[in-house]
């Protein structure tokens, strides 16, 4: 018998299939918020983890809710468990089959394996939905990022039962919770952020027609800032992800520092003290100066609201054995274990409800983690909090690199995704550029293998099936080494572009981004439009 748990998103307190019991009930409920989760995200109504036999008996019996026995859901998810293989069904009614949740009326059903470290299937993560509806790959990859993080979830809770030490466990849960929800937030914002670009795109070209009214053009500009908003949302997701889009080069943390207590002077009360103890020695790391600027004023500004207007928060500087050691110290009234294991967590706060986004110490996660340092936090109640930073000390990165320049205006778009092309193509149509697309890093390289010189830029996705963004890159500039590539990119950057490369590209564009954003880095790498702009 397998064990499951399950949750519904139209009623989460009476699960799907009128079994008893409730989250509150077991021990399995960061499972059960991870199917929720993926109910949600994929439009559903219902979610399923059913975990193989081996897997159940290490994790105990916790009461979740397994599929009707025989109906649907349990053929279905027995067959991944056997097979390890995904299984989507549009429309379960016309196979003659409408118990997917225990007589709950879904009518679809996707399902993927959940696979443990060695490759073994520990369980199957699937979703229903009441009507039919045709799975996309896009659901099904979504579907499959949920259940790599139900696979770091189950990892957690053996590694806990083996004996391992209650330190151990808890900052091996710790990290890997955190590595799974960057995952996730990266995946998620991606996608939506791809969609933000089309709609800002479209929107964008509306509002500069002559043939819209002043109400059109106002609701327009409505449904710009809407998009602004959300895309703000992902921008915040992606720092937390992998630290964002980054230009890197030698930036000296002492400058930081400096910038930093610039930034956040005007709102310390004299009450406060910022004292700052840096060696005299320059301390450079590979980076980007912004983002290391965001990150460290993330930990001051937390300081600065946890003294609430009294007290002394002490920055420290200090190298040894290739590492720069960047500490910000308070001695205000610290945290409780809980709060500090929770401290990076996205949208985790203890400030009163719309005092906080819960974002700015998973940003500074994402960043440090994005810069391959680690970011580090100690504090008991009573006794301050210190934060440490660790960074890579840089070797013979030069500051900061002049971008190739084309001319002529004839762009090279490359992305897999089609109305990001129609969008962004209409775009620069708009501003008198002229466009060829390449919905395949293959097809960008015999493009530009065929005219070589012709190109003035190359706006280029990092993210495509078959030949991705790096490798479409340096197909390219083998052919043409002085080529100026603008990489654009729904995802953080971290992930899927190499430090070579980071100093190598014209310019980097993170989606979603408006037409004069696109407009303005092309004039920059020296594309420059058909027609002048006013």
């Amino acid at each position: 018998m397998h064990r499951a748990v399950a949750d519904d998103v139209d009623s989460p307190s009476a699960p799907a299939g009128g079994a008893t019991g409730t989250a509150s009930e077991c021990d399995d409920l960061p499972l059960r918020q991870l199917t929720g989760l993926a109910a949600r995200a994929l439009g559903a109504r219902a979610a399923h983890a059913v975990f193989s036999d081996d897997a159940a008996g290490r994790l105990g019996n916790a009461g979740g809710l397994a599929p009707v026995a025989g109906s649907a859901a349990a053929l279905l998810c027995e067959r991944i468990l056997n097979t390890g293989v995904a299984v989507c069904v549009p429309d379960t009614s016309a196979r003659g089959v409408s118990d997917i949740v225990g007589g709950g009326g879904a009518t679809a059903f996707a399902g993927v394996p959940i696979r443990s470290g060695n490759g073994t299937i520990a369980g199957v993560l699937g979703v229903v939905d009441r009507a039919p509806r045709k799975w996309t790959p896009d659901d099904m990859a979504l579907l499959d990022e949920f259940a790599g993080c139900a696979a770091t979830e189950i990892q957690l809770r053996l590694a806990g039962l083996a004996g391992a030490g209650p330190g151990a466990s808890t900052t091996l849960v710790h990290a890997q919770k955190m590595e799974s929800l960057g995952v996730l937030a990266g995946g998620v914002s991606h996608d939506f952020n791809n969609l933000l670009t089309a709609i800002l795109g479209f929107a964008g070209m509306l509002k500069r027609s002559p043939n819209i009214d002043r109400e059109d053009r106002e609701n327009v500009e409505a449904i710009e800032h809407a998009a602004r908003r959300g895309a703000d949302i992902t921008g915040r997701l992606l720092a937390f992800s992998r630290g964002g889009l980054a230009r890197f080069a030698a930036v000296d943390l002492a400058g930081v520092i400096t910038e930093t207590l610039e930034l956040v002077a005007p709102t310390v009360p004299a009450t406060l003290a910022i004292e700052a103890d840096v060696t005299s020695d320059p301390v450079t790391v590979e980076g980007d100066r912004g983002q290391l600027v965001q990150a460290l004023l993330n930990i001051v500004l937390n300081a600065r609201d946890a003294l609430e207007g009294v007290g002394t928060i002490r920055i420290g500087l200090r190298t040894g054995e290739g590492i720069a050691s960047l500490t910000v110290e308070d001695d205000g009234p610290g945290m409780d274990e809980q709060t500090r294991l929770r401290i990076f967590e996205p949208f985790f706060t203890t400030k009163a409800a719309g005092s906080g986004t819960g974002l700015g110490m998973a940003i500074t996660y994402g960043i440090v983690q994005g810069h391959h340092g680690k970011v580090l936090v100690e504090s008991t109640r009573g006794t301050g909090t210190t934060f440490r930073i660790t960074l890579p000390l840089a070797t013979g990165v030069p500051f900061g690199d002049s971008p190739v320049v084309g001319d002529g205006n004839l762009i090279l778009l490359v992305d897999d995704d089609a109305l990001v092309r129609r969008a962004m193509s209409a775009m620069l149509a708009d501003f008198g550029y002229n466009v060829v697309e390449a919905g395949t890093g293959e097809q960008a390289a015999r493009i530009l293998a065929a005219r070589p010189g012709r190109f003035a830029a190359v706006l280029l996705d990092l993210v495509m099936p078959g030949m991705n963004g790096g490798e479409t890159f340096r197909a390219m500039t083998a052919v043409r080494p002085e080529l100026p590539v603008v990489v654009i990119t729904g995802y953080a950057a971290d992930s899927h572009i190499d430090g070579e490369m980071k100093r190598q590209i014209a310019g980097l564009l993170q989606k979603p981004f408006s037409a004069n954003q696109l407009a303005a880095m092309l004039r920059m790498v020296g594309a420059e439009p058909h027609r002048p702009q006013d």
